[in-house]
């Protein structure tokens, strides 16, 4: 509620793959602030690979920096009720 940062959490990303015995399945986590988010985790438990990435520090695959090919495509959650999630252009 208000302006308290949240966190959105995917335990397991990839449910149905995981069930099927198929990669890729993965833990992923964002810090919200203010309806942005503002710093992310995905790991992916079948291959061991990790993301991150935090405003202003960048972003990583497994602790090396990497960034969004052209033309990337961009997936938003769904905001809470009263809030709003930003995506960038």
């Amino acid at each position: 509620p208000g302006d308290e940062p949240w966190v959105v959490l995917d335990p397991l990303d990839g449910t149905g793959n995981f069930r099927a015995g198929l990669a890729p399945w993965a833990f992923s986590a964002a810090l919200v602030r203010e309806g942005r988010p503002v710093a992310g985790l995905v790991a992916d438990l079948s291959s061991g690979r990790r993301w991150s990435g935090a405003v202003g520090s960048g972003a990583y695959r497994d602790g090396v920096p990497v960034r969004p090919r052209d033309a990337g495509t961009v997936v938003a959650p769904t905001a809470p009720p009263g809030s709003a999630v930003q995506v960038p252009r």
